[in-house]
């Protein structure tokens, strides 16, 4: 682009002093009016841009029902994978496997990999959760929420500390009443770069931890639970553009 610039700048009949950087320019492509741009487009150039960028989708593995042979004695079959859509809940598939020989994790890194996720974001749970898959979505320009569990120990570790000793910078409290049971969540933010505490994640471009405090009371039994799960993202807690 810079190499346009003055090009480009006399076209429009603008004077700016010096092109915008990469990062400037995805703070002012938020300010478009998408609907308003693919207008023209569509009339100047017959071509409309979706906008897959406001859109979450979920990446999940099913096992297929009447793919198991008991008589065998088998517990595992055929399983699919899913990406559904957060707005409509409409699911394609993205791939399948045996998973009497096979996991669902080199399908959906595949899938990342191979895919142009330019814009999309994506949540899935700790079973995808890795530097390769985190890498690849931050680097094709795409926005992750991601599980964190045991299987990433030393981080799980370390935000369990950030949860503990620092003040969070966002708070929300959620109280939901059912099927005879009072839930109560907690959900904290943090603005949290995962590279300050190891190296290795710093191509993930983490910067924010979600912690979510889970408090069960169930009328019947008279006894509580409690739970925290944890989530790593490469989005703001105010939802502004990746850095």
């Amino acid at each position: 682009m810079s190499d346009d610039f003055e090009k480009l700048a006399h076209i429009l009949g603008i004077k700016v002093a010096k092109c915008v950087s990469y990062s400037q320019l995805k703070r002012i492509l938020q300010l478009i009016d998408y609907e308003q741009f693919n207008t023209i487009n569509e009339l100047y150039f017959s071509f409309i841009i979706k906008k897959d960028a406001e859109k979450w989708f979920s990446i999940d593995g099913k096992e297929l029902r009447g793919t198991i042979d008991g008589v065998s004695g088998e517990k595992r079959g055929l399983s699919i994978v899913n990406l559904t859509t957060h707005q409509s809940r409409q699911s394609i598939i993205i791939g399948h496997y045996d998973a009497l020989k096979a996991s669902e994790k080199p399908v959906v890194s595949s899938y990342l990999e191979e895919t142009d996720i330019r814009g999309q974001k994506f949540t899935f749970d700790a079973l995808h959760t890795s530097r390769e898959n985190l890498a690849t979505i931050s680097n094709k320009n795409g926005v992750y929420l991601a599980q964190l569990k045991a299987n990433q120990k030393e981080m799980l570790e370390e935000c369990e500390l950030v949860n503990k000793h620092f003040t969070a910078n966002f708070k929300n409290t959620v109280y939901q009443k059912g099927h005879g049971r009072v839930e109560t969540r907690l959900y904290k933010g943090y603005n949290f770069v995962a590279a300050e505490f190891d190296e290795r994640w710093k191509e993930t471009k983490n910067i924010s931890l979600i912690v979510v405090s889970r408090e069960r009371f169930t009328s019947k039994t008279k006894k509580s639970t409690q739970e925290n799960s944890y989530w790593l993202s490469n989005q703001s807690l105010d939802g502004s553009p990746l850095r």
